[in-house]
């Protein structure tokens, strides 16, 4: 089922939303953005729970821009479970399936398919409070599933979770998505999350879209500076453009001259101050610092990751962050060579 959200806006208080989307059937598409930014706003909407003051909503050919939560056939999993402590897991499934009066034997055989699904067959008979947050929060996917929704929507749901745990129950929500074709809006402000669930990825700022895309789209070509230092690690450098070429710019910066590719339409004249955005893992550590062409900062500070070291390295005012093997780390206070090849680093006005 697809979603549009046409000429919406929403003000509450200070804070006004202002937004235009398209959803495609199956498609999962991820909000994300800071706090505050109007997320969890745009799907309270999509959901029935606020109405906007503007626009108009449609699921797939059906206007439900003032259609009750309850008339609309949407279904919500949310970060704090929202189970139902008296009720075991099977009642809990089957919840949404008895309001709706469904037959005894169809909801007997949609909660165990439920169940199997989640990889919960045999917990049917066990207490909400005797589950790990994980299995709680499986429950609620399948409570959520169990109505058949035309379009299933996600309010941060595996925030309160451990690492480890974010990360298997990503790729079970992913599957079971796949494997259902369900349109599907997930919100989140975790950037590793968006990038491993989203088909698509809506980075949102003060009510508003800055950049949609595929994950890969809005990583490696960001449209502003925002999105840029948002998603992933990031380094920028502030620097003084000394030329601009055809297709790049030569920036002086306390780390040396570097160059890089000017973002599109936006023009960059000889002696203006840009910035310079990079990524740690796209920088090369050199040990030989005599060789010309290179850039040089001193070690600030080294944090230990496993298999390498994160390092900053300052020059003049300014600091970025790189990743280094053990055998380029110089201790704090001594300099260290890098480069960063000319069509990794964008240049912003």
């Amino acid at each position: 089922m697809s979603v549009s959200m046409i000429g919406i806006e929403k003000r509450i208080g200070d804070f006004h939303l202002q937004l235009d989307l398209e959803i495609q059937p199956g498609e999962l598409l991820c909000l994300l953005g800071p706090s505050g930014c109007g997320k969890s706003t745009s799907l309270r909407l999509i959901s029935g729970l606020l109405t906007p003051d503007a626009g108009t909503i449609m699921l797939g050919n059906k206007d439900i821009t003032v259609t009750p939560a309850h008339e609309r056939n949407v279904a919500m999993v949310f970060q704090n479970h929202a189970l139902f402590p008296h009720m075991d897991v099977k009642d809990n499934i089957a919840y949404g399936l008895r309001v709706r009066k469904t037959g005894k034997q169809e909801i007997r055989e949609r909660v165990d398919h439920l169940l199997a699904l989640v990889h919960m067959a045999g917990y049917g008979k066990r207490k909400i409070d005797t589950l790990s947050g994980g299995e709680q929060q499986r429950v609620a996917l399948a409570r959520a599933l169990a109505v058949e929704p035309d379009l299933l929507l996600f309010d941060e749901p595996l925030s309160a979770l451990d690492a480890a745990l974010r990360g298997m129950l990503r790729k079970e929500i992913k599957r079971i998505q796949r494997a259902l074709g369900l349109t599907a809006v997930y919100v989140t402000h975790d950037q590793g999350e968006a990038l491993s669930l989203g088909d698509t990825i809506a980075v949102m700022r003060d009510g508003c879209i800055e950049q949609r895309g595929t994950p890969e789209e809005v990583y490696r070509s960001p449209k502003n500076l925002f999105v840029a230092s948002f998603i992933g690690r990031s380094n920028t450098v502030t620097g003084t453009v000394r030329s601009v070429r055809d297709s790049s710019v030569l920036a002086e910066t306390p780390f040396g001259d570097m160059a890089g590719v000017p973002m599109k339409g936006i023009p960059v004249r000889p002696g203006s101050t840009v910035t310079l955005f990079f990524r740690p893992e796209h920088v090369e550590c050199v040990r030989d610092g005599s060789s010309q062409g290179l850039l040089k900062g001193t070690c600030l500070e080294t944090e230990f990751q496993g298999e390498s070291y994160r390092v900053q390295l300052g020059a003049g005012n300014q600091s970025i962050r790189i990743d280094a093997f053990p055998e380029y780390l110089n201790a704090p206070g001594k300099d260290m060579s890098f480069r960063v090849p000319e069509n990794k680093v964008l240049i912003f006005p």
